[in-house]
């Protein structure tokens, strides 16, 4: 089984996680709207609604 989570963390934090016992990858997330730190696809959460997305 395979456990995970999601962080925004510095660099520095990033490499210390990497050498912790136990820990298979670290590995840093290729957003596609950098600035935003948005997918671009699926659904928004925002104040605990889904929000969809515009279609374009």
């Amino acid at each position: 089984m395979y456990t995970g989570f999601g962080a925004l963390i510095s660099e520095e934090l990033f490499h210390k996680f990497k050498g912790l016992t136990g820990i298979l990858w670290v590995l840093p997330d290729p957003y596609l709207d950098v600035p935003n730190k948005d997918y671009g696809g699926g659904f928004l959460f925002i104040n605990g609604q889904v929000v969809h997305r515009p279609q374009f």
